[in-house]
């Protein structure tokens, strides 16, 4: 198994000149590659610039207060959304464990929970991603075969409503919803989304849900390196959920992303003393400043120089893959001028709330920041 990112740093270059209301983070940023001396030749050739400058105003007061107020309060009513529908997920699990078992006649068979539940970034409402592994799928015609023969038994299963195998996507998928009641007698009556995947993966080559399996690891660091990510993350998703642009297939950006961009962010940036100050400047900066033709997410870091310099493909951002560089995971990723659009009129209802009426605001801010309405 490869390893994500050897760390290595690299000193920048000189010093910009920045207005007295803009403070900028220009030591060192801890730089990753597979190939740290590849990397450094191309560094000292390149010359790409990882600074991000970051506008501070004030951070206290009655917008902050109430910000991180309702912030907190969200990202605990998801934790406990999230530890409520482990024990049904992991029924779940088991019965389609037993399912696949039986239908492909294998019993080294086994399903994995991975995605954002197992990664403790669900919001309410989160898909739950399961993966079949330990099948030795050959090729794309027995991959669908096997869509197909799992949506058929899913079917004439109880607890499985609206099976949709969706086989054109990139990764073909199966998407059905399950009642809670149905996995448990306490349960609540809300439906939980499912997505279940096959791993394609052979002795020699890894398939992409091999790789998001094996990423658990890395997002846990990265959540462990950042205090904000993970109810930064939340909340991101939970407002590309809303604006329909979180879907990899139909172009949105997945949860993947949305955390190596976020990490990246935090990575250059200079500290932040809340985490609404750190949701405003993410908003800021992929709403307002973030060029794709000219800056990548690479080795958890953004860097600037001209784009065809990195890939010829100008159609979407460009986000290196930690375990394999060369790849770009947000090759899907072909609505990032609405999304940063998003972003950038979610940043401009928080900030016209900051600056003109906080005091005087009864409402729910995260609510205008979801509605922008």
């Amino acid at each position: 198994m490869k390893e994500p990112w050897h760390y290595i740093d690299f000193p920048l270059e000189e010093e910009t000149d920045c207005s007295p209301d803009i403070e900028s983070n220009y030591s060192s940023c801890k730089r990753m590659s597979n190939n740290p001396k590849a990397l450094n030749r191309q560094h000292k050739k390149e010359k790409p610039q990882n600074r991000v400058a970051f506008v501070r105003k004030d951070s206290q007061g009655i917008f902050w207060s109430k910000l991180n107020d309702e912030i907190s309060k969200e990202i605990d009513r998801n934790t406990d959304y999230q530890n409520d529908i482990k024990p049904y997920c992991e029924i779940l699990r088991g019965k389609i464990e037993g399912l696949a078992k039986e239908i492909f006649c294998n019993e080294n068979v086994s399903v994995v929970i991975y995605g954002s539940i197992a990664n403790s970034l669900a919001y309410i409402g989160s898909d739950l991603d399961l993966a079949i592994c330990g099948m030795a799928i050959l090729d794309k015609e027995e991959h669908l075969l096997c869509i197909s023969k799992l949506s058929t038994a899913l079917s004439s299963c109880i607890f499985a409503q609206h099976i949709l195998p969706i086989a054109t996507a990139k990764v073909p998928i199966i998407k059905f919803e399950v009642p809670l009641s149905k996995l448990g007698e306490e349960a609540s009556e809300q439906n939980l989304r499912v997505d279940i995947t096959f791993d394609t993966s052979t002795d020699t080559e890894p398939s992409t849900i091999y790789y998001g399996i094996e990423s658990l690891e890395l997002v846990e660091s990265l959540i462990a390196q950042h205090k904000e990510l993970r109810p930064i993350v939340i909340l991101l998703k939970k407002l590309l959920n809303k604006k329909k642009l979180n879907v990899p297939f139909s172009g949105g950006m997945s949860s993947y992303i949305v955390i190596l961009c976020v990490s990246a962010l935090l990575n250059c940036a200079p500290s932040f003393l809340s985490i609404g100050e750190a949701l405003m400047e993410t908003l800021r900066y992929f709403g307002n400043e973030f060029d794709p033709l000219n800056a990548a997410i690479i080795s958890n870091c953004i860097i600037y120089y001209p784009r065809e310099a990195i890939s010829p493909d100008s159609n979407t951002i460009f986000v290196a893959d930690p375990y394999r560089p060369e790849i770009n995971a947000a090759s899907s990723l072909t609505r990032f001028e609405e999304i940063s659009d998003t972003f950038r009129r979610a940043y401009d209802k928080l900030l016209e709330i900051k600056e003109d009426n906080a005091s005087t605001f009864e409402g729910k801010i995260l609510q205008v920041y979801l509605d922008q309405d």
